[in-house]
Formats: structure tokens, C-alpha cells, sequence
């Protein structure tokens, strides 16, 4: 199953190449899953379709996620022959016990295993994954996985709250009474001692859930989805965003079918629905609508999970997509918000959201900063509007301010 897949995803990424020759890659992050399951030459088939068939920017960030369990030396060798510049370690946690509950496949050895492989490897630039909040996790407990980290001195640092998600073996254990539920406010005391070690340790905290030991080291690929900017997906599972600019399209019709919530369009020149919208996206044009405000044009969509089925439709020149849609200009904007508010020094530019959407962000939502501001919740002056360390702990409350619009 493994190859197939790999001929499919080599096919779904040239055939997006010819549409976007005017614009560099920037990003690359190889994740989903644990995709250094992968040999190194199945790695590189992908890799050489990438360097074939795309311009990378100077200083492209291409990150790896990486599983502490099922990597070794030579894995991390060949991953930095390949290219990729970044690793991100699915650590979890330095607690034995909490690796056992998370039903994690490494143990804390083979964290400091994985560590001083990539390092020696010559990785300098590696993200470790944490998790806090989980049912039974002390605060001592997770006072020491945050010291070991530390210590370890990584450039960047991701520190989650554990999420019972719907239909998961966690959440039937919380309705069963096999495990209590998370403490948020024991979650919300631990993230404050997250955030006085990692800064007594001098990390930036520039984004809710991340450090890094410097500016340089904010991971780029995620920066792009918190500023609400282009991306696309390739494989099954993955979601792409990507906005149009009017001024550079031409005179053809508008294409109505790309306003439907699914891609129902046939295959052009037995290629996969990707490279067919990629087509109607750079040449058609757009008619006055409830976006006339706005240059851009925004579109999302995502391939459908199943693998078989991602292989087969790919094959097949079959839509590989399961949804396509374009926000309302409201949601366009309220989404903006919420994820750039995320960013803790950035904000959300003034002048950005102004090119995005012909609009000042305090003409759009005035009332709502008004109330914001008046809570001590944001921070606004000429240029953005932030999070202020009172709004950081209730971020979410914030957050919905924008979306309810």
C-alpha cells in the first residue's frame, strides 16, 4: 500500500506544479501521521517530484515530524541529504506512566535516543511536543517533563492542553468513569508554570501553545496558518486554503460550481480534480458579489481520508476531493482574527487585514474591541490588535468575540 500511495502523491504534486510557476515554496512539513515510517528512497521519490517540479525560496523551512520510537541514526542521516532542515519530536511527555496512558510506541529513552541521533545528524533546529492537563497528571510531574526539556535546550518547544475530542477510546473512558476528566483549572495552572519556566529559560512564548529560543526559530509553516495564508495540502486527509487575486485573473466567466460544497466537476485531461480547480482558479474571472470589497477570492478544500480510496481516485483522474468551499467574507475575517490573535507579538497587522479585505479591523469590529479593550482583554494601537496576558488566559472567550459577528 505504501508505493501505490507514493505514485499517488507524486502525481497529485505535479500536477498543481504547472499552476503556480509565479509562486515559490517557502513551507514544507511532511506530516499526518508519522512519516518517517517511510524509507529514506520512498522519502526521496518524494522529494525529487518536489525539487522537479516546484521553486523553493531561499531559506525554504522543511520540517519533519518524527516519532521518538521507530527512528534511528541513519534515518536522521537521510532525512538531512533529503533536505528536510527541521525536526518536530512527538514527545509527549517525560513520565513514563503518562507515555503508557497516551499509548505512546517510544519511552523516555528513546527520546534522548532520537535527541542526540538528530543531533549528531546535524540538526540544529528541533521542536519537542509536550501535553498537559492529562487525567492524574500532577503539577510536579509535569514541572519535571517541562525541567528535562529544558535542559535539553531545543530550539523550539510545543506545550498543548490535552482535548477530549468526541468519538475517541478518551472520551468513552471519561464517560465510563475509567478516567476523570481533565481540570481545566488545574490545565490552566500548569500552563502558567509552563510559562514562567520557558521564559526564566529565555524562550519567546510568540504564539499560545509554542516557544522558541529565538525569533528565527518561530516555526514558518505554522506562522502561515496563523496568519490565515496560503497553503496547499497533498495526500489523503489534507486541506488546502488558498486566496485569488481578481486583478490578475482574466475575462472569462465565473466558474459557479466552485461556490458548491462539493467537487462535482469532471476531470480535464485525466488529471485529478486538484489540477483542474488549480486551472479554473488562474484563469477565470469573478462577478460582483457579497465579495466586492475584497480583490481576493478565497477557496478551501480537503481530500477524503481514505487512503484506498485517495490511491484509486488519483488513478482513476477522479475528484480527489471530498469538499470545496468559500467563506463568506464575515467568516474570511472572524477566522482571520481568531488566528492571528494567536500570535501573541504579532497580532493581527492593521495593514494586512486592510489588504485583505478593503476594510480597517476597528471599523469592522468596533464593538467588539470597545468591549474587549474595556476588560483589559486586547491590547490595540496603530498598527494591531494582540492579546494582552489577562486575554491570553481566557484566549478562547476572546476568540468568539470575532467569530459571532
Amino acid at each position: 500500500m505504501i508505493d501505490p500511495l507514493i505514485d499517488a502523491l507524486c502525481q497529485e504534486l505535479r500536477c498543481w506544479s504547472s499552476t503556480l510557476t509565479d509562486r515559490q515554496i517557502s513551507t514544507v512539513f511532511l506530516g499526518g501521521g508519522t512519516p518517517t515510517i517511510l524509507s529514506v528512497e520512498q522519502l526521496q521519490r518524494i522529494f525529487d517530484t518536489l525539487y522537479q517540479q516546484y521553486s523553493f525560496a531561499e531559506g525554504c523551512e522543511i520540517t519533519s515530524e518524527v516519532n521518538p520510537g521507530v527512528v534511528d541514526r541513519t534515518k536522521f542521516q537521510g532525512l538531512r541529504e533529503l533536505g528536510v532542515n527541521r525536526l518536530s519530536l512527538g514527545v509527549q511527555s517525560f513520565q513514563e506512566s503518562e507515555l503508557h496512558f497516551l499509548g505512546r510506541v517510544h519511552n523516555v529513552a528513546d527520546v534522548y535516543a532520537a535527541y542526540d541521533a538528530a543531533n549528531a545528524a546535524g540538526f540544529d533546529n528541533i521542536n519537542l511536543d509536550f501535553m498537559f492537563g492529562l487525567p492524574e497528571q500532577d503539577a510536579e510531574a509535569w514541572q519535571a517533563t517541562l525541567e528535562e526539556a529544558i535542559a535539553l535546550a531545543p530550539s523550539h518547544l510545543s506545550l498543548y492542553s490535552l482535548i477530549v475530542e468526541p468519538n475517541t477510546v478518551l472520551h468513552h473512558w471519561v464517560q465510563t468513569g475509567r478516567v476523570s476528566s481533565p481540570d481545566d483549572d488545574l490545565a490552566a495552572t500548569q500552563y502558567e508554570a509552563a510559562m514562567e519556566m520557558m521564559g526564566n529559560a529565555g524562550y519567546i512564548h510568540y504564539e499560545v501553545s509554542n516557544w522558541a529560543n529565538s525569533i528565527e526559530h518561530a516555526c514558518k509553516h505554522n506562522l502561515t496558518y496563523w496568519r490565515n495564508d496560503d497553503y496547499l495540502g497533498f495526500g489523503p486527509g489534507a486541506h488546502s486554503h488558498l486566496r485569488v487575486d481578481t486583478n490578475h485573473l482574466s475575462d472569462a466567466l465565473y466558474a459557479e460550481d466552485l461556490s458548491t460544497n462539493t467537487l462535482a466537476a469532471q476531470p480535464v485531461n485525466a488529471q485529478p480534480v486538484n489540477a483542474q480547480l488549480a486551472s479554473m482558479l488562474s484563469s477565470m474571472a469573478l462577478v460582483a458579489d457579497d465579495d466586492s470589497k475584497s480583490r481576493f477570492r478565497e477557496f478551501r478544500w480537503g481530500n477524503g481520508k481514505s487512503v484506498p480510496g485517495y490511491i484509486k481516485r488519483i488513478r482513476t483522474a477522479q475528484p480527489t476531493g471530498e469538499f470545496i468551499e468559500r467563506p463568506d467574507r464575515l467568516v474570511s475575517m472572524g477566522e482571520t482574527m481568531m488566528l492571528g490573535l494567536r500570535l501573541l507579538h504579532e497580532g493581527v497587522p492593521r495593514e494586512r487585514f486592510i489588504k485583505l479585505y478593503e476594510q480597517d479591523l476597528t471599523e469592522v469590529y468596533k464593538d467588539e474591541i470597545a468591549t474587549l479593550t474595556s476588560k483589559g482583554l486586547i491590547h490595540v494601537d496603530e498598527n494591531r490588535i494582540a492579546l494582552s496576558p489577562a486575554g491570553l488566559m481566557v484566549g478562547n472567550q476572546v476568540f468568539t468575540h470575532f467569530l459571532s459577528v
